[in-house]
């Protein structure tokens, strides 16, 4: 998925081509001619001789990369690699060239030697990489292609910089889905830009869900994926996998158990079936069989005190600070994935007074219960923020913020497991209002750039951020400018789709709270050759259309006005190039807007008039390779009254078009189809993924 920020800089522009009013796409042409619309630049005959999907052959491996010895763990990351290609058995067609994409990055082509073979290299950029080559014979007929996966590890010895998701070195904020936060299910990504600074635009990388049940009542899509699982969690990031990327583990505090999802390296999204561990529920909980309330990443601390001095995680798993019952627990990480001691005695029991009663004047004896953790770490140990969520006028710390330094949680650690008498001194930052009434979560994260500062988040239920810098040298806070995160109206990632029981497919849209989910549903039945679900290559999965059977994903009602700012965006995977609609937006007898393929060139369509006829002023630039995946973007600024379209975020297209409005609420949006003169049209043979709106303007990054 493309990350996005808002509209404050100049983007370069390539190979833009402006086209007015009334010219109409070819298909409509020869269809109202009573000819039949031709299927992009090849015909069908030459598409029947097109080369086969093409044998890869991992070169170091020397295995095939369909093999089912393969994958192979034989890569690092950030390294290059040889592939070579060749013709499948059986192919008697005359290759001129490959091209190949790596992770949905822009396309690159080799040329083939004599016999029709040739090598090509790739930067592995992730854990699971998505390679895809197709062969283009010597008339330029471009034929299938082969989808290989190739697994990759980061370089022995590696850190991943404190709260990096992206792999960029800047850290970066993770929100989950819920009442806290006010956004959809999902974990929400705001990606770091600069000390105490994050991007507004937010990214799902938790759209397929964490793979648990999400209710304790078996309530899981059927592609067991929902990225309901997330909704009022609370999450964390380190390498709980010791694989040299930030994981995400994420706690169910209503179900006491959690799972480590697999960082990958990247802004990518979390597979939950790739470096997943399971934790059990006794991890979450004390001998008595109360379970924790707040959890926090705990880094090294019981290995360092073993060891006799602060340490690194060196592949052990991070400790994790947990409130049980009042009391504040170390729970060790083991040397093993997921591997906790679970059932928590005394023996583990950091404090039983808060962090209030350690220094208060007076005999307090209070413990732990209703305060919040969050922290980040520092060198391998934690930085602790604690927070008394309570509002109550009989409690003496309600709402109070403290600050447990990384040199006082090794010395509390020091207390309990060598039995040391420190004085512990927490550091109080707040004597109120940060209560959950006030705050209804907090996230740390470390400050890039800026030694021995760090930022603690304040996060609204109106998904606002506020970053409160934390200086470690003189104890003092000062609080920035709050922030308001965009997140899309709808969002229909295509991977939390159902088949009911009539097998007509259904793709949940992970709406905003307070935005009417509008589902996207095909008409045509699976079962009898309509759209189906796939997931054989970058996007697990997509959904598939077929031109042939006239395809087509549907809402029940209108999702954008046209005359108002707006932007979509999807990936989508062509078959064929021809013309054909990717998604739009239905009126009465047209389109508001459509983003289709006019034979190979991504074009964004907007309507000057609903009415029969093509009455449309576009934008055009770039191409659509097919069988390989490109990122498209379409925005439109009412208040300017432009229009702008993107390819694999780079703006190929401008155009000034004064708002129009068009269709109404009953009006549907569509994937894979178009309206024109009154009737469905432009259907698509290919793949789509990821397909988003925002009621606003947001622009790729």
């Amino acid at each position: 998925m493309r990350a996005f920020r808002t509209k404050t800089r100049v983007l370069s522009v390539v190979g833009v081509i402006a086209l007015g009013v009334g010219s109409m796409p070819a298909a409509h042409a020869a269809q109202s001619a009573g000819a039949t619309a031709e299927h992009g630049t090849h015909s069908v005959a030459e598409n029947a001789a097109a080369p086969w999907a093409p044998q890869i052959t991992d070169h170091a491996a020397g295995e095939p990369c369909t093999s089912p010895n393969y994958p192979v763990v034989a890569h690092t990351i950030g390294e290059s690699y040889e592939f070579d290609v060749a013709p499948a058995a059986g192919d008697t067609s005359t290759i001129t060239e490959y091209r190949y994409q790596i992770n949905g990055g822009a396309p690159r082509t080799v040329t083939a030697d004599a016999s029709s073979d040739g090598s090509l290299f790739v930067t592995l950029t992730r854990f699971a990489n998505a390679l895809d080559v197709e062969a283009i014979s010597s008339d330029g007929t471009v034929g299938a292609a082969t989808s290989c996966a190739v697994n990759a590890k980061t370089p022995v010895g590696s850190t991943p910089a404190p709260d990096d998701m992206n792999g960029d070195g800047q850290p970066d904020l993770l929100l989950p889905g819920g009442a806290a936060t006010g956004l959809p299910g999902g974990l929400w990504l705001a990606e770091g830009d600069g000390p105490s600074h994050v991007g507004t635009e937010l990214v799902d990388i938790g759209m397929e869900g964490t793979g648990k049940d999400i209710n304790g009542q078996g309530t899981v899509l059927a592609s067991g994926k929902s990225p309901d699982g997330f909704t009022d969690t609370q999450v964390m990031q380190a390498p709980f996998n010791g694989y040299g990327v930030n994981d995400v583990l994420v706690y169910n505090p209503a179900m006491s158990d959690g799972v480590i999802l697999g960082g990958s390296g990247d802004s990518s999204t979390l597979d939950p079936y790739v470096g997943e561990s399971n934790l059990a529920a006794d991890d979450f909980a004390d001998a008595a069989g109360d379970n924790a309330t707040s959890v926090a990443v705990g880094g090294t601390l019981y290995y360092s005190v073993a060891s006799g001095a602060p340490t690194s995680l060196n592949g052990a798993e991070p400790d994790l600070l947990e409130v049980i019952g009042g009391v504040l627990y170390d729970n060790p990480g083991l040397f093993a994935a997921g591997a906790y001691g679970g059932d928590l005695t005394e023996d583990y029991a950091l404090s039983s007074v808060n962090p209030y009663c350690q220094i208060a004047a007076d005999d307090c004896s209070t413990g732990w219960a209703g305060w919040s953790l969050t922290s980040t770490l520092v060198d391998g140990l934690p930085a602790l923020f604690a927070r008394d969520t309570s509002d109550s006028n009989s409690d003496p710390s309600a709402g109070q913020l403290w600050y447990f330094s990384p040199a006082t949680m090794y010395e509390l650690a020091e207390n309990l497991f060598l039995g040391d008498s420190h004085t512990i001194t927490p550091v109080e930052l707040a004597g109120g209002g940060w209560s959950a009434g006030d705050v209804p979560m907090t996230q740390a994260t470390a400050v890039s750039g800026n030694e021995g500062e760090i930022d603690l988040w304040s996060v609204s239920s109106t998904h606002a951020v506020t970053p409160h810098v934390f200086d470690t040298a003189g104890d003092a806070v000062s609080t920035g400018s709050a922030e308001s995160l965009v997140a899309p109206q709808h969002s229909w990632s295509l991977t939390t789709g159902v088949i009911d029981a009539d097998q007509d497919l259904t793709g949940e849209d992970l709406a905003e709270p307070g935005t009417t989910p509008l589902p996207l549903t095909s008409p045509t039945e699976t079962n009898l050759g309509g759209a189906r679900w796939t997931g054989d290559d970058l996007f697990d999965p997509a959904v598939s259309l077929s031109s042939t059977m006239q395809d087509y994903l549907a809402t029940t009602g209108q999702v954008l006005q046209t005359d108002q700012s707006f932007t979509v965006s999807a990936w989508v995977r062509p078959a064929a190039t021809q013309n054909q609609a990717i998604v739009s937006q239905e009126g009465a007898t047209g389109s508001g807007f459509t983003l289709y393929d006019a034979d190979g060139t991504p074009t964004f369509a907007l309507a000057t008039s609903d009415s029969n006829g093509w009455h449309y002023k576009r934008v055009s630039g770039g191409s659509l390779p097919e069988n390989l995946w490109t990122h498209l973007t379409a925005v439109y600024d009412a208040g300017s009254s432009r229009m702008e379209l993107f390819v694999d975020g780079v703006q190929v297209g401008a155009a000034t078009r004064a708002p129009v409005a068009v269709g109404s609420s009953s009006s549907p949006f569509l994937v894979g189809a178009y309206k024109y003169n009154g009737a469905l049209s432009g259907f698509l043979d290919g793949k789509v993924a990821d397909v988003e709106v925002w009621n606003s303007v947001a622009e790729p990054n």
